[in-house]
């Protein structure tokens, strides 16, 4: 997470990149989460409805509907997106100058580079 102001939060990715697939599907196309953080904590409490925007700057780089996540999470935790689809990373762009190019393997439920 980049950046979370009310319910809205801004991501490393979105639907110039790895959630194309979301747009294709008018919304109805979502995917497990888990929040990981640097501290190691877990999130607390009730998941709240969050306007998810990519990177870009561009308006219609926006998931078409908002989606459930930790109501107490926060800049810095990292989103894990499960059963990302074959449209995902296939079809992804550089739109604007953005290509997410770092993929990170979590084999033991912390980041690499959080260690």
């Amino acid at each position: 997470v980049l950046l979370r102001k009310d319910t809205c939060l801004y991501i490393n990715d979105g639907v110039y990149g790895s959630f194309s697939e979301n747009n294709i599907s008018d919304g109805d196309v979502w995917y497990p989460t888990k929040i990981i953080r640097t501290d190691g904590s877990q999130p607390e409490g009730e998941t709240e409805m969050m306007t998810v925007f990519g990177p870009t700057c561009d308006s219609l780089d926006k998931l078409p509907k908002p989606v459930p996540l930790p109501a107490d999470i926060r800049e810095g935790d990292w989103i894990e997106i499960g059963t990302m689809g074959a449209y995902s990373n296939c079809v992804r762009t550089a739109f604007n100058g953005f290509f997410p190019d770092t993929f990170v393997a979590i084999t033991d439920g912390v980041p690499p580079a959080l260690k």
